[in-house]
């Protein structure tokens, strides 16, 4: 490849097409890396601790937990509209309410504001 640090102009390029701004741009590289490196730090911290990782639900049957507008599909199988998550908040508060206490859950929540 010839010379490829030279980083995209276009900022809307660098958000849609990610994998063509880390390979022109050696800090995005650098961000991607450090980002990696803290979530681990952050597992870690809360494993040491004594805490235990759940993975919620992404597809949920009700928009709950925030003031956002969520994302809506639909699920063929069952012919139902189910929701993106727009928080982690109740499906954490359930596994409470079942008994597992110290928990946490890194993932994405999807809000369309």
């Amino acid at each position: 490849m010839p010379e490829k640090f030279h980083g995209l102009a276009d900022e809307e390029s660098k958000y849609r097409e990610r994998h063509l701004d880390l390979i022109t741009d050696a800090s995005a590289m650098k961000r991607f890396h450090l980002r990696s490196d803290v979530i681990k730090a952050i597992r870690e911290f809360y494993w040491q601790h004594g805490f235990r990782e759940i993975e919620g639900q992404v597809l949920t049957n009700a928009a709950t937990g925030a003031a956002s507008r969520p994302y809506v599909t639909h699920n063929h199988s069952m012919d139902l509209d189910v929701f993106l998550r727009i928080s982690h908040e109740i499906p954490l508060k359930l596994m409470n309410i079942a008994g597992m206490e110290k928990i946490f859950e890194l993932g994405k929540a999807f809000r369309n504001e």
